[in-house]
Order: C-alpha cells, then sequence, then structure tokens
C-alpha cells in the first residue's frame, strides 16, 4: 500500500482521524489508506512561500520531491516553483506490527544469550535516482490527542525524507521542508541546521555525512547502537563519536539519563525552555522530559551505565552475577550508576540504603567499596568535597535508629561507625545530635539551637 494524504474532496479518509483502531484498520484494507500517515493540517501557503524565499538558488532547481501531500497541494506547489520537476515520492506502509514499543523494547538481550537483537524493517521511498532533487518536502501528521512524538507514522516520514536526502551525491546542497504543527525530531533535523521556521513551515539544510552516521545506526533501540567490546578497558571516550541522544534502556521504551551522549547547543536549550510547560515530565525531573522530546534514541551496552539495583524477584544468581560486576578489579563495567543514596552520602563503614526498607533493593555492600575506592585514590584536595554536613550525619544515625527500632535482618544499623568524617566539622553549627531531639515532628527545623554543642574537631574546607 502506498502513502498518500487525503485531500478535503475524500471525506470518506476522514471518518476515523479520532474513530478506533478497528475503524482504521478498515479503512485501510479498503481503500488502501493508513490513517496514521494522513496529516489534516490545512497549509498555510505564505508561509511556505516565505520559507523557500530563503533558497536564494531555487531557480537553478533541477528536481523537488514531495512526500504525503495530496495533489492538490502538489499543484500548489508547482505554481510555486513552477521551474524544476515534480516528483510525487512514494513509499509503503509501515506493518501494524511495528509500534513504538517495537522500536523500543523494554529488554534486549544484549549478550546475544538466546537470540541476536533486530529491529523491524521501515519501507523505503521508491525513487530511481533521477532527476537529482534539490529540495524535499514533507507534510507530518501531528495527532495532539495522541502521542505524538512517538508516531510510527510520523517519524517513519521524517526518517525516509532524511535518508533520500543522505543519498545525494556531488557537493551540491539539498534542503529539506517539513510541514508540520508539531516539531520536528530535534537530534534527525537539528536547530543548528535550521534555516527558518515560518509557523508551521521547517525548513533544513542538513549537514549530509553526520546525516548519513545517524541513518547507519539501527532506527530505534531495538539493536545495539555499538558491540558490547569489553577490550577498551573501561575507557568511553569512544561515545564522544557517537550522536545525541545515545544511551542505555531504563525502562519501556525510555532511556536512562544518567549516561547519555548530547550535543552542547543553544538553540537545542531553547527548544527545552520554550516547550518546558506544554510537555510533562513523566517523573517530574529531568529524564522524564528529555524522553518526551527526544524519542529517538541510540541504545549503548548497558555496561555502559549499569544501575546499581537489585530488582524484585532477582534470582540468587542474578543477584550474585551483580554483585560480581560490582566489585571486579580489573572493572567489567564501564560506569556503575548509584541509586538510591549515594556512597558519599552515607559514611563509608556501609551502604546506609540498608537503614532505609524502601532503598534496600539500592544497597550494596560490595559496590559502596568500590566507590570509596575511587574516593581513596582520588587527590586529598578533592576528598574534602565528599565531607557529611551535619544534618545528613544526623538523618544518617535517625535512619538507624529506625532500622534498629525495626530489627532489620540484614544487622547493619549494629556496625559501629568509624568513619572520620563522623567527628569532622566544616560548618558554624557542629552539634548534630541535637537536631534528633524533635527530628520527624511537624514543626521541626534544622536551625541552630541555643544550647553549646560538646567540643567538636571543626575545620574549614579551604584548610583541607
Amino acid at each position: 500500500m502506498r502513502g498518500s494524504s487525503p485531500t478535503s474532496a475524500e471525506p470518506r479518509h476522514r471518518l476515523s482521524f479520532n474513530k478506533s483502531s478497528l475503524v482504521d484498520k478498515w479503512i485501510r484494507d479498503r481503500f488502501g489508506i493508513d490513517q496514521s500517515y494522513a496529516s489534516f493540517l490545512d497549509i498555510n501557503w505564505d508561509e511556505v512561500s516565505a520559507a523557500i524565499e530563503k533558497l536564494t538558488d531555487r531557480d537553478e532547481y533541477k528536481g523537488i520531491g514531495f512526500l504525503n501531500f495530496n495533489e492538490q497541494e502538489i499543484n500548489q506547489w508547482k505554481e510555486l516553483l513552477p521551474d524544476a520537476e515534480h516528483v510525487t515520492l512514494v513509499m509503503d506502509y509501515a506493518s501494524h506490527n511495528v509500534t513504538w514499543e517495537t522500536l523500543y523494547p523494554e529488554w534486549l538481550d544484549e549478550e546475544e544469550e538466546f537470540e541476536v537483537p533486530t529491529c523491524p524493517s521501515l519501507p523505503k521511498i521508491h525513487f530511481p535516482g533521477k532527476p537529482r532533487l534539490d529540495l524535499i518536502a514533507a507534510k507530518l501528521p501531528c495527532d495532539k490527542s495522541k502521542n505524538w512524538s512517538r508516531d510510527v507514522a510520523r517519524f517513519h516520514l521524517q526518517l525516509e525524507a532524511a535518508r533520500l536526502a543522505s543519498t545525494t551525491k556531488g557537493y551540491h546542497p539539498v534542503h529539506v521542508l517539513l510541514v508540520t504543527e508539531c516539531f520536528p525530531t530535534p537530534n534527525l533535523f537539528t536547530c543548528k541546521e535550521l534555516i527558518v521556521r515560518e509557523g508551521n513551515a521547517w525548513l533544513y539544510k542538513p549537514h549530509l555525512s553526520k546525516l548519513r552516521e545517524k541513518l547507519h545506526l539501527p532506527v530505534g533501540s531495538c539493536e545495539l547502537a555499538v558491540p558490547l567490546n569489553t577490550k577498551v578497558l573501561r575507557n568511553i571516550d569512544f561515545l564522544f563519536e557517537m550522536p545525541e541522544i545515545s544511551a542505555t534502556g531504563n525502562n519501556a521504551t525510555l532511556f536512562n539519563s544518567g549516561v547519555m551522549v548530547i550535543e552542547p547547543s543553544n538553540c537545542t536549550f531553547q527548544l527545552l525552555m520554550d516547550h518546558i510547560n506544554e510537555i510533562e515530565s513523566y517523573n517530574g525531573g529531568d529524564q522524564g522530559y528529555l524522553n518526551e522530546i527526544f524519542t529517538w534514541w541510540h541504545r549503548i551496552p548497558k555496561h555502559m551505565n549499569f544501575l546499581k539495583h537489585f530488582w524484585i524477584g532477582d534470582e540468587e544468581e542474578k543477584k550474585e552475577m551483580k554483585t560480581r560486576l560490582f566489585g571486579a578489579d580489573p572493572p567489567v563495567l564501564y560506569v556503575l550508576h548509584y541509586l538510591g543514596l549515594k556512597p558519599w552520602l552515607c559514611f563509608r563503614d556501609y551502604d546506609c540504603n540498608w537503614n532505609v526498607d524502601i532503598l534496600q533493593e539500592f544497597a550494596s555492600d560490595v559496590a559502596h567499596r568500590t566507590w570509596w575506592k575511587v574516593h581513596d585514590a582520588m587527590p586529598e584536595n578533592l576528598q574534602k568535597y565528599c565531607l557529611l554536613r551535619s544534618k545528613q550525619k544526623a538523618a544518617l544515625e535517625w535512619d538507624r535508629r529506625q532500622a534498629e527500632k525495626g530489627n532489620y535482618s540484614d544487622g547493619h544499623w549494629k556496625i559501629k561507625i568509624q568513619d572520620p568524617r563522623l567527628s569532622t566539622c566544616f560548618e558554624d553549627f557542629c552539634f548534630w545530635e541535637s537536631m534528633l531531639w524533635h527530628w520527624g515532628e511537624t514543626n521541626w527545623t534544622d536551625n541552630a539551637t541555643s544550647i553549646q554543642p560538646p567540643p567538636t574537631e571543626t575545620v574549614s574546607l579551604s584548610s583541607l
């Protein structure tokens, strides 16, 4: 089946725009039209005209390709650019079996123990190679009542426009114009490549060599973007060669932002700020927001961002494997991502996550010791930044007392603290024990008490 955008004279194609998937399937089977590819945006041709005014060499264009426009819209294009050859680009629809979840599976057999992960294929544009295309225009669907940024059809159209642009040979530039209400995929067509935006018309001049590199990668996170190669000896400099966004998987179709490849960019920052009140973060933090903006990402092996976490239901063999990885010397993991209470917020004697019932899934004394080995190898003038504030000492003691009351079976609350940071203070108020007198009360405050604290070793950070 071939993709084309329905015209206003084809009301039967509009019937299922907000109907159920069953009606969509009936229309596709009956008329050969996939509603998910249909865009019902009324094009503002003044905006399009203003955008192409930026194409100073348009009088020399050999060919212009049109993707997902209907016949009336293509006739309008011919009036705007009458001298070039006009090519209606055609491609097959993606199979209904291809969903965002198949492109971005929650789990991948990275070690290929049971199968070799593969991505589903997306049909390519049928184009014989002639004439030379100087401009590729595509009209994208944007159903804001749904999860438009994770729409397979919308992504497929952008990917094929990019792929066709990347096949350009020679030194002549090629431009891509996207007509859409919603912003295009920001790490496929980047803001640095944006020449002009006029309303719903977005005109890009892609960096073709970088575009080719992106398109050589798997279409989603359904395959690893880089192989797992333990011979690199934990140096992750090679990630700088990866495109934005490259990251490990988190859950569902999402990536983990603990280790990710991003490209510093003022205009990308502005994009993030422009939509911060419009797009909601699923977890209220940076990871949730970035996942809503950068829905197209590339999977790197989990050893490059290995989470310190024991899942509920993990078999003992799995827990033992993780523990071996946490303490391997020489290291097997590239990056160990500490979850829960961080090692520098605990006493070095043991992982303080043990003392909080809801955080015990993040507790590992082996991983804790691994971090302190790194700490001890740091220059002493950097170690001073890992001292504990008085309030944190009080919080740790409070958690220990709660674990003692609950008689936690792991028994870490019985360990006598030997960490010298316990008696080292760099603040004006060092009598942290007094904070525990009213800890947990509704009107509790950590303001300094009028009671004089006992003598404590006080140092300044500058003297360390």
